[in-house]
C-alpha cells in the first residue's frame, strides 16, 4: 500500500518524508491537490493530509472525502489541533487527527495504526474529545444497566474510558495493573463489537445501541 504525503509546505513534506522513508518503500510526495487526486486514483493508499488553513485547503479535504469509491485511509494533520475541528474531521470519516508537528516516533505509530484500520488521535486531543463528546451524567447508569454482557469490572473500566481516563490512570484508580486494564478493554471491544476508544464512545452515544 502506498503512503501519500500531501502538504503545500515543503518543510513539512520533508520532515514527514525523513520520518517515514526507512519504514515504507513507496512514499509519494504531493505539493498540489491535482497531484494528490491523480495519485489517489491510481493507488490503494494512506494519505497524510496537511490541513493547513490555506485558501481552498478545507474545500480540498471535503472534496477528497466525497470522492466516489473512496477507499483510501486519511490521516489529517493540522498546525494547531482543535477539539471541535478534530471531532468534525473524525465524524466526516477521516481515520485520524493529529498535529502536523508530531514527532517521528508518533508519526510512524500513527501511520501503522491507520494502516491496520484503527483511528489515531494524539492522547491529549483524544481525552479532550472524549470529555467534549460525552456528557457524564445520571443517564450513564441507564446505559450500564443494559450492558448485561459486561462484568462489573468491565463496566467500571467503560466508565473510566468515557471520562477520558488513560489506561495508566484507570489502573491507578481501580488498583489494578495497566496490563489488566488492557486485557479488560480488549474484552470490552470484543463484547461490544468495537475496535477503538472512539468507536466505543460513538456506540454508547447511539440511541440504537443495544446489547443482546
Amino acid at each position: 500500500m502506498s503512503v501519500i504525503l500531501y502538504s503545500k509546505d515543503s518543510q513539512v513534506l520533508e520532515r514527514w518524508h525523513q520520518s517515514l522513508v526507512r519504514n515504507y518503500d513507496k512514499l509519494i510526495l504531493c505539493k498540489t491537490y491535482d497531484c494528490l487526486l491523480e495519485c489517489v486514483q491510481q493507488n490503494n493508499c494512506v494519505v497524510l493530509f496537511h490541513l493547513c488553513n490555506l485558501a481552498n485547503n478545507e474545500h480540498e479535504f471535503d472534496s477528497l472525502m466525497a470522492l466516489e469509491g473512496n477507499q483510501e485511509k486519511i490521516l489529517v494533520l493540522v498546525n494547531y489541533p482543535d477539539v471541535k475541528q478534530g471531532a468534525n474531521i473524525l465524524h466526516s470519516g477521516a481515520n485520524g487527527y493529529t498535529s502536523a508537528d508530531i514527532c517521528s516516533v508518533k508519526l510512524k505509530i500513527a501511520v501503522e495504526q491507520v494502516l491496520n484500520g484503527n483511528v489515531w488521535v494524539d492522547k491529549e486531543v483524544l481525552n479532550q474529545l472524549l470529555l467534549r463528546s460525552f456528557s457524564i451524567d445520571n443517564s450513564i447508569n441507564t446505559h450500564f444497566s443494559e450492558l448485561k454482557v459486561l462484568s462489573k469490572r468491565e463496566k467500571q473500566i467503560v466508565e473510566k474510558v468515557l471520562k477520558g481516563k488513560s489506561n495508566c490512570q484507570t489502573a491507578s484508580e481501580l488498583a489494578i495493573t495497566e496490563r489488566t486494564v488492557k486485557t479488560h478493554i480488549n474484552n470490552i471491544y470484543r463484547k461490544t463489537n468495537t475496535k477503538s476508544r472512539l468507536d466505543l464512545i460513538n456506540k454508547f452515544q447511539s440511541s440504537k445501541f443495544e446489547l443482546i
